[in-house]
């Protein structure tokens, strides 16, 4: 067998999405420093232990640097209003893995659009996500499963 050059290697680019995804993704980075990684968020607290280079506030002015309260509209339109920054990341490299937690608003909303925009940059996507559980309540459990729907139309 051949060794691999590294023109055979992949970009890969891990994306924490929301509140969930930021925390899940921010702590396995202080772990792995040759992590190529990503924070997108609405809530400046999410970033509170990370350089600006692995940071992507969205949705200031909608959200005033907060959440977006569980509203998964808010959380599409964050997101769609920084397709073009998102677009110039999601060119540069061959995959994209997308971690957040569904049933909230920003990864619910935000993951389809992320998904979308990376088929239509040619990046392959996958996507890794929490589903709330039945104690959380059934409003965000359908939450989770209309973005299930919207995530598999693109991914």
């Amino acid at each position: 067998m051949k060794p691999s050059s590294k023109k055979n290697l992949k970009r890969i680019l891990v994306l924490g999405i929301g509140g969930s995804g930021c925390a899940c993704v921010g702590s396995y980075a202080k772990l792995n420093n040759s992590l190529s990684y990503m924070l997108i968020d609405s809530d400046e607290s999410s970033f509170s232990n990370f350089t600006s280079d692995n940071i992507f506030l969205i949705g200031k002015k909608l959200t005033r640097g907060g959440s977006t309260g569980g509203d998964v509209e808010i959380g599409r339109q964050v997101i769609e209003k920084d397709t073009s920054r998102l677009r110039v990341i999601l060119e540069v490299v061959d995959i994209v893995i997308i971690v957040g937690g569904l049933g909230g608003g920003l990864a619910s909303g935000a993951i389809p659009v992320i998904t979308r925009i990376s088929r239509e940059c040619l990046t392959r996507s996958i996507v890794l996500s929490t589903f709330p559980y039945s104690f959380e309540g059934k409003n965000r459990i359908e939450i989770a499963k209309d973005s299930v729907k919207r995530i598999r139309s693109h991914a």
